[in-house]
């Protein structure tokens, strides 16, 4: 299974291991429908499940010498054998796996019918235990603890640039790790092409945080890990009051669709229902109020965006269902801009965890 999933199983992540690449190390944990779960990994990772944050339920784990065998999957298929496990009918992420485990693990146990466990884990992982909620909890406060601060600096310098540099590192003093350079960023833009399409639009994604000195007008999207658990919201904010004043009543206004939009969009997803679902009823939802508006709404936990996912041109899944405990990010697109929050399903509705900043400082967003 994927190492998020490794991580959700078992609360262990040792970054070292889990981000190679499926084919030079990772580990497995199975779990039987009858008998004990137990993992399998190389020593190094078999090492790293005894360490303290190894939850009880998990008292086996296997540890095998990587130099004997092709890949993790050759001593796995061994060991389900060796366990009475090598029939039936067994789950596997049919899609994440690597095409080549695949193969390997059907021709070892041929008397098993492999079938997707995909939408078990989405469906778990989507409804969040206390202990996460209280995570991302924690991660929203970090989040507008240090966003607070870097805006207050950005109000006295004007420095769009040397802000990012201290909301990263407020961020980072209070264990939060601020998403702020995309990936494209660290590597270079010459393997894209200085002038290719692909480098404008990663140029464009890290310019996304703009500040303009002269009406004092500061917007973004932004992302920060805590724990492991992410925390993604947007920012749409005139650090002067004074700069807005002339368009006070327009501004105001103004939030006041996009909150409404949001406040649609939310409602029209209820508990119980799959992603499809809850696209057709956003759908009709729009058409009845005569409200349109582009739209996003995805799951949040150890990945930035998890299942359900539904709109900008995502294929919605029928074999996920939204539940009480789910926790999402709410996104509408209008106007010119990006209005996101996050928001968990209670018994009576989505209710907001991020609190959504006015469009002009100091202001209340009524």
């Amino acid at each position: 299974i994927r190492a998020e999933n490794v991580c959700w199983l078992t609360h262990w992540w040792d970054h070292g291991q889990m981000t190679l690449m499926p084919a030079e190390e990772n580990a497995w944990v199975i779990v039987p429908r009858d008998g004990e779960p137990f993992g399998l990994g190389t020593g190094a990772v078999s090492w790293g499940m005894e360490m303290p944050t190894r939850p009880h339920w998990l008292q086996n784990m296997y540890a095998f010498n990587m130099a004997s065998f092709d890949g993790e999957a050759q001593p796995a298929c061994e060991l389900l054998k060796h366990k009475g496990l090598g029939n039936g009918r067994i789950g596997i992420e049919t899609e994440w796996m690597p095409y080549k485990y695949v193969c390997l693990i059907q021709e070892q146990l041929p008397e098993v019918e492999f079938v997707s466990s995909d939408a078990i884990f989405y469906q778990l992982r989507s409804e969040k235990s206390p202990f996460e909620i209280e995570v991302i909890k924690a991660g929203v406060n970090v989040f507008n603890e240090s966003l607070e601060i870097a805006i207050e600096h950005l109000s006295q310098n004007k420095d769009i640039e040397r802000a990012m540099r201290v909301l990263s590192t407020e961020m980072a003093a209070r264990n939060g790790r601020a998403a702020i350079i995309p990936t494209c960023q660290q590597y270079g833009f010459s393997w894209l092409g200085k002038d290719s399409q692909d480098s404008r639009v990663a140029r464009d994604w890290f310019k996304a945080k703009t500040y303009d000195p002269e009406t004092e007008l500061f917007c973004g999207d932004f992302c920060m890990t805590y724990e492991g658990y992410w925390v993604d919201l947007s920012l749409y904010e005139w650090i002067n009051p004074d700069k807005a004043q002339p368009h006070r009543t327009q501004i105001k206004e103004q939030q006041a669709r996009l909150t409404e939009m949001q406040l649609l969009m939310n409602r029209a997803i209820k508990p119980g229902m799959t992603g499809v679902e809850a696209e057709q009823e956003i759908e009709a939802a729009q058409a009845a109020s005569g409200i349109d508006f582009h739209y996003w709404f995805h799951g949040i936990g150890l990945n930035i965006h998890e299942q359900p996912i539904i709109g900008r041109g995502e294929t919605a899944r029928s074999d996920v269902r939204y539940e009480v405990g789910a926790m999402a990010c709410t996104e509408v697109f209008s106007e010119g801009i990006l209005y996101e929050d996050m928001v968990m399903l209670g018994e009576g509705g989505w209710e907001y965890l991020t609190t959504r900043r006015p469009f002009i400082r100091g202001d209340d967003t009524t």
